[in-house]
C-alpha cells in the first residue's frame, strides 16, 4: 500500500476507536457493575489443566477459552438482575446467548 492509503486507514481506525470509546463510557455504570470476574479465571484455568485432550500449551489454552466462554454470560446476567432494566431485545439476546452454550 502507498503511504497515503496507510495514513487514511490509520486516521479512520483512530476515529472509529474514539467514537466507540465515547459510546462505551457513556453507557457504562461502574456502580452497578460489581461482579468480580477475576474469580472465574482461576477455576476455568484449573479445569483446563485437568480436563483436556492432550497436555500441550495450545490445547490447554484452547480448553481454557472454551470454559471461559461458557461462563462469560454470568456477569451480564448478574448486571441485568441487579438493574432490573431489561429491554425486550436485551432479554432475547441474553436468552439466545445462553441457549447457544
Amino acid at each position: 500500500m502507498e503511504s497515503e492509503e496507510w495514513i487514511v486507514l490509520h486516521w479512520f481506525n483512530t476515529h472509529l476507536r474514539e467514537q466507540w470509546r465515547g459510546f462505551c463510557i457513556r453507557s457504562y455504570d461502574k456502580d452497578q457493575d460489581t461482579f468480580r470476574h477475576y474469580f472465574l479465571l482461576l477455576p476455568c484455568f484449573l479445569l483446563a489443566l485437568f480436563i483436556h485432550e492432550r497436555f500441550t500449551f495450545k490445547e490447554v489454552m484452547w480448553t481454557f477459552s472454551l470454559y471461559l466462554e461458557a461462563i462469560a454470560i454470568l456477569p451480564q446476567l448478574v448486571l441485568l438482575q441487579r438493574t432490573r432494566n431489561i429491554d425486550n431485545l436485551t432479554g432475547q439476546y441474553v436468552f439466545l446467548l445462553g441457549c447457544l452454550l
